[in-house]
């Protein structure tokens, strides 16, 4: 009798366990659709980073940055107007998830080819700035893609200023 009461027991928490590892697992953070990308750029640009003169890129940069513009539906794409910084930051929408997913792989892989372009010219010439390059990441809040040239601690505060403005 009381072998079948430990083994029901046992059991019983066996399936409570693998009960919570699937909710847990199919538990997704959910992110805002109610900030325009130009936002998310000035909220950055205001709390984070320094006082410095940032461009956009124009839509021909991006068409450059990125071979398929059917990914996204909005963008804002800013760097720093000084020559010798090479910070850049990347808000891109995708229209849905499926979209979004592809659109990080292909901020990943503008970020490879930024970082073969410009490696040995910084490496000889602004040695300080291959900091940032090596820092470089890309990351998927809902359907918004961020990417950041940063220095790490920068790119760490972005994406948590980011997360926490976007989270619901």
């Amino acid at each position: 009798m009381k072998r079948r009461k430990k083994k029901r027991i046992r059991l019983f928490g066996l399936l409570l366990a693998a009960v919570c590892l699937f909710f847990s697992s199919c538990a997704q953070k959910k992110y805002s659709e109610g900030y325009s990308c130009s936002e998310i750029t000035s909220s950055v640009r205001a709390e984070i980073l320094d006082d410095g003169v940032y461009s956009g890129y124009s839509a021909k940069d991006v068409e450059y940055m990125f071979d398929d513009s059917s990914l996204f539906d909005s963008y804002s794409i800013i760097y720093s107007s000084a020559s010798d910084d090479i910070r850049e930051i990347g808000i891109l929408h995708s229209p849905d998830v499926k979209s979004a997913e592809a659109l990080l792989k292909a901020a990943e892989e503008y970020l490879l080819k930024l970082d073969e372009e410009k490696r040995s010219f910084l490496k000889n010439y602004l040695p300080y700035e291959l900091e940032k390059l090596d820092a470089a990441e890309a990351r998927r809040f809902g359907n918004y893609v961020c990417f950041t040239v940063l220095y790490p601690q920068e790119r760490d505060l972005v994406f948590e200023h980011i997360s926490s403005l976007l989270g619901e």
